[in-house]
């Protein structure tokens, strides 16, 4: 007589953020400006590259303050690329970097670029003053710029509420971290536009398995959010040893989705042969 198997199916959903982007040929945009820092010369600007495909190289790009000489861009850590779905966080050349706060706070997925002067404007950005910063590429057209606001307390950063390239006052927030979130998902980005798919069982046969027979299972992968999603993946994995953790040796399926626009949904559908049966209960 076979035996039945009892085992847990996990369904992860992993995701890069969506991006809603204005009708332009590049994709970077500030994300957040650094104007009044708790550290000498900690101010920094952070851009982000808006797009799910195309990377940028910041070579020949500069940084213009206010009224100032614009200043280039120099390779510091990681590189003068700025792949999709990735940030840039630009210093001030004399910024201590190796004993700086900064150093501990920026993931090691964001590239980390100085200005060739020693400060954004003449000595640093106002505290205190509203003023803009600009984005120019290699051609001289302004990429991007930003007014950002001067109401701040020390440490608290000017963050880009939905990472596109409207800059306009109400898509701007102060942070809620102190010293920012270089490198990282600003913190005044909701959650709701971060957590923006579902995923649902939509049939499972056989309802009871045994061991060696083939399952045939689907499900739902909807997007709730308010933004489309450029890219996603899907995974079903055997909790052999029950840690809610996927490892090489239990993914079942796993598959790469690009392009669910929000509202929309997909039906994912996969068969497997059932494991050699175990000690697990569903």
């Amino acid at each position: 007589m076979m035996k039945k198997i009892f085992w847990i199916i996990n369904l992860t959903v992993i995701f890069v953020h969506s991006i809603v982007s204005a009708q332009t040929s590049n994709p970077l945009t500030f994300s957040e400006i650094m104007f009044y820092p708790t550290e000498n010369n900690g101010e920094f600007i952070e851009i982000y590259n808006t797009s799910a495909t195309q990377s940028i190289n910041l070579t020949g790009y500069k940084i213009k303050y206010y009224t100032s000489t614009a200043d280039n861009l120099v390779s510091f850590i990681g590189g003068m690329i700025l792949e999709p779905g990735k940030f840039a966080v630009i210093i001030e050349n004399d910024y201590d970097y190796i004993n700086g706060i900064y150093k501990n706070i920026i993931p090691a997925d964001a590239i980390v670029i100085k200005i060739s002067d020693a400060s954004f404007g003449t000595s640093g950005m106002a505290n205190t003053t509203s003023r803009d910063v600009s984005l120019i590429d290699p051609s001289n057209n302004v990429v991007d710029l930003y007014v950002y606001s001067a109401d701040n307390n020390p440490g608290i950063s000017d963050e880009k509420f939905v990472l596109s390239k409207n800059n306009e006052a109400s898509n701007w927030r102060n942070s809620t971290q102190i010293n920012g979130t270089p490198g990282k998902i600003n913190s005044v980005t909701p959650i709701s536009y971060l957590n923006d798919l579902s995923i649902r069982l939509n049939n499972y046969n056989p309802l009871n398995p045994v061991e060696k027979d083939t399952v045939f299972i689907s499900f739902v992968v909807k997007n709730i959010g308010a933004l489309d999603v450029n890219n996603f993946s899907v995974d079903i994995f055997d909790d052999l040893n029950g840690d809610s953790t996927k490892q090489a040796n239990e993914i079942l399926y796993t598959k790469d989705f690009t392009d669910l626009a929000t509202g929309d949904s997909l039906i994912v559908q996969t068969k497997f042969y059932a494991p050699t049966v175990g000690n697990k209960l569903i």
